[in-house]
């Protein structure tokens, strides 16, 4: 087994003795805006509260916007020597925006901070920590459902190292994370293997599975360091149905990535877009759930009851968006649940321990 937990045994950063240079910081913090005119000021607290300092920030605002974002922004970054501001400009979505930072990141590690969440003042003291101390390719850290934004309750957990291998079957089986703003990424992994966002929303999804599947080792922070704040009335939540396609283009583009032999992990992937399309409305999801690609996969891939599932998805899409819906209300996106809870982190904990040696 070639596994490792460790406990509380490291020592966390003195930010006061970090050398801080402007030119060649150690993280580069990239956000993309759009109409978050709203949210800055606190978001501007939280960066500049972090314990640690070596940072730059990279504020990447969409043109569209017509809140008064881009005002905002150039007046911060014109009092702020750490800050600049990017332009997106044109039919750009997350994940141009996203690559437009990245590109421009001079940061040994590369931070996805959305611009209306709320990280812990330690997100990035504790993330480079678990990441140095373990020689990781990323860091995840977990995190926690809110309905206002406060930072995490401050714990102090231990840090579960596994391989790249290991922490992308974790992911098919949600045991981590998907989400770029939950980790912190080594800026040379990224650009050594090429890796990109694609121009979408739920961008996130196949930059995560394959920088987990192209690295040799992850780690993963247990005690939540982020607050996930559950907006009702957001841009993803006013556009549920683009975002289920994205999603399910996604988990299509992986499927066609990954080899066909791997018969788990497609099922696995199939599996989570399938449910994923709950977000959708019954509309979007009737029209999705037929897709081709996914129908095609359901059937090579899953057992009688997958199978089954689809078919009454498909029979009646209402309903299983209904309940759906329901079930990840109650549930899954509840107020205070954390994302790995006890019962996640047990399976986690075996999973990791299984895992072979070299």
């Amino acid at each position: 087994m070639n596994s490792e937990i460790s406990s509380n045994t490291t020592t966390p950063i003195d930010p006061a003795v970090i050398p801080i240079s402007p030119d060649n910081p150690k993280v580069s913090i990239i956000t993309s805006v759009f109409n978050g005119r709203q949210y800055l000021e606190e978001y501007e607290r939280y960066v500049e509260s972090q314990s640690f300092q070596d940072y730059e920030l990279i504020m990447v605002v969409d043109t569209r916007s017509d809140d008064g974002t881009l005002e905002e922004v150039r007046r911060y970054c014109s009092v702020n020597d750490k800050a600049r501001c990017l332009l997106q400009e044109g039919p750009g979505r997350l994940g141009g925006s996203k690559n437009i930072g990245m590109d421009d990141a001079r940061g040994d590690y590369l931070w996805f901070l959305d611009v209306d969440d709320a990280p812990s003042l330690d997100f990035l003291a504790r993330m480079v920590e678990a990441k140095e101390s373990t020689g990781s390719d990323v860091a995840i850290c977990n995190f926690v459902y809110v309905d206002e934004r406060a930072p995490p309750k401050e714990e102090r957990g231990d840090v579960i190292v596994m391989s790249g291998k290991t922490a992308l079957h974790a992911r098919s089986l949600n045991l981590v994370p998907v989400t770029s703003w939950s980790m912190l990424y080594d800026r040379e992994h990224q650009r050594e293997i090429g890796l990109r966002f694609r121009e979408m929303m739920s961008e996130d999804i196949a930059f995560t599975y394959i920088y987990l599947d192209s690295s040799e080792r992850v780690c993963f922070v247990t005690e939540p360091l982020y607050g996930y704040v559950i907006h009702r009335n957001s841009f993803c939540a006013n556009r549920m149905d683009e975002r289920g396609y994205t999603e399910l283009d996604s988990y299509n583009y992986l499927s066609e990535y990954f080899p066909k032999s791997d018969t788990y992990l497609q099922s696995r992937m199939c599996a989570i877009v399938l449910r994923s399309l709950v977000h959708m409305t019954p509309k979007g999801l009737k029209k999705a759930i037929r897709d081709p690609t996914l129908e095609a996969n359901v059937m090579r891939y899953l057992g009688f009851s997958g199978r089954l599932e689809y078919r009454l998805a498909r029979i009646f899409p209402t309903v299983y968006q209904w309940g759906g819906s329901w079930y990840i209300r109650r549930f899954y996106h509840r107020i205070g649940n954390v994302y790995v809870d006890a019962s996640k982190m047990r399976t986690l904990r075996s999973v990791v321990e299984s895992e072979p040696d070299d």
